[in-house]
């Protein structure tokens, strides 16, 4: 009778050894890993309607711009219409994000950041009234704090990054661009 008790008690030492290594790893475990860099969905620039005429054929040494400082031209660069196609170059941008805690008693603000961020923008120079922003996206599970403790839980319980790796913005106006625009010419929109 006392040898049965015995290997019960193991067996469910066992069970519950097993319970909590599971456990442990769902909940202070690392999280998938980024399924690789980042790519911008392909924006689906549409000529405006106050293009060159077709008539007037476009200066290809015009139509190439300047790098600038988070965009790249696409390699299909440039679209139709006469607009000009950029890119976010993920290693020369960044993505941040604050939230405010309280830990251990006092008010924390924290940042994370990640340079994994990919999108389009089309632009003709002539008409910049008729700029269009594509879908941006970031991978998630690339987001870092200065706490490996708070990254797990903010990948694991807050965003799920497991299921839902990428945070997906798709803008539906773009506002403050009119007129023309020229070459190394910033821009606030």
């Amino acid at each position: 009778m006392n040898r049965n008790r015995i290997i019960i008690a193991l067996v469910a030492l066992l069970v519950v050894a097993g319970l909590g290594a599971v456990l442990y790893n769902r909940v202070l475990g690392e999280s998938q890993a980024a399924s690789g860099p980042i790519t911008a969905i392909p924006l689906t620039a549409e000529a405006s309607t106050a293009a060159r005429p077709a008539s007037e054929p476009a200066d290809p040494a015009a139509t190439v711009p300047e790098p600038a400082a988070a965009s790249t031209p696409a390699p299909d660069a440039p679209a139709p219409g006469g607009l000009l196609r950029y890119r976010i170059v993920p290693e020369e941008s960044q993505v941040r994000f604050t939230l405010s805690e309280v830990l251990r008693g006092q008010p924390t603000e924290v940042v994370g950041v990640s340079n994994q961020v990919a999108g389009e923008l089309a632009v003709d120079p002539d008409d910049l009234s008729t700029a269009q922003v594509g879908v941006i996206q970031v991978n998630a599970r690339t987001l870092e704090t200065d706490n490996a403790q708070r990254n797990r839980a903010i990948r694991r319980f807050i965003l799920e990054t497991d299921t839902h790796e990428f945070i997906t913005f798709t803008p539906t106006a773009i506002e403050g661009l009119s007129g023309s625009g020229g070459l190394g010419q910033p821009f606030t929109f």
